[in-house]
């Protein structure tokens, strides 16, 4: 009895590993993909007023011995995106030369009598949001999400390499998608000295700054 199933055992296991083999070689298989796009958001910058700060008609009677501000004007900065980032901006102030108070945060009006300068004006970020809610705002970082030097309800505008940004009140740069700031400007007329003498002919404020953007995921 032995001997006469002993090749049909051996048959069946060869045949069993062969099948074993044919499973292997045609085995279904699955490919699984990991896909997205990290690109940087679309951003709307505007300004109320189109960014002008209007004085009107200043009367040069007013131009003597000592420095004369002419007081406060108001407009509303938005910037508006499609998804959340961090938002710094930097400013360059294109009448820098006629700065009559040389500061950080002076920026210059003008020039009159062919070297007096007309005089400088400020720039205050305050009343901040960040996507409708209350922010603090703040100077200093390089790099977007990097801490501010400092941080407050309020901050002056500096101009050159310090950079604005909406922040937490512990330095951290607060992220959104709609940040908004009122830009408060104050203006200083030169004193008669300094602009080189009497203003004989009708002469118009020149101050002019441009404000550069950055922002990211």
């Amino acid at each position: 009895m032995f001997k006469k199933f002993q090749p049909a055992l051996l048959a069946g296991a060869i045949a069993l590993a062969a099948g074993g083999q044919a499973f292997a070689q045609t085995a279904p298989t699955a490919q699984l993909s990991v896909i997205g796009d990290i690109t940087a958001p679309t951003c709307d910058v505007g300004v109320t007023n189109s960014g002008k700060f209007d004085y009107g008609n200043i009367s040069p009677t007013v131009i003597g011995s000592a420095v004369y501000s002419l007081g406060n004007q108001t407009q509303t900065l938005t910037v508006s995106c499609d998804a959340s980032t961090y938002m710094l901006y930097q400013t360059v102030d294109n009448a820098a030369a006629s700065v009559s108070s040389v500061s950080t945060s002076n920026f210059g009006l003008g020039m009159v009598n062919t070297t007096g300068k007309l005089g400088y004006y400020t720039l205050k970020m305050q009343n901040a949001t960040v996507d409708g809610a209350s922010s603090s705002v703040g100077y200093g970082p390089s790099t977007l999400g990097s801490a501010l030097t400092g941080c407050a309800a309020s901050e002056s505008v500096y101009n050159g390499a310090n950079k604005m940004a909406w922040c937490t009140s512990t330095t951290a740069m607060k992220a959104g998608k709609v940040f908004t700031t009122d830009l408060v400007s104050t203006a200083y007329l030169n004193t008669e000295t300094g602009m080189g003498g009497a203003i004989t002919t009708d002469v118009s404020l020149a101050g002019s700054t441009t404000l550069t953007f950055q922002f990211a995921l």
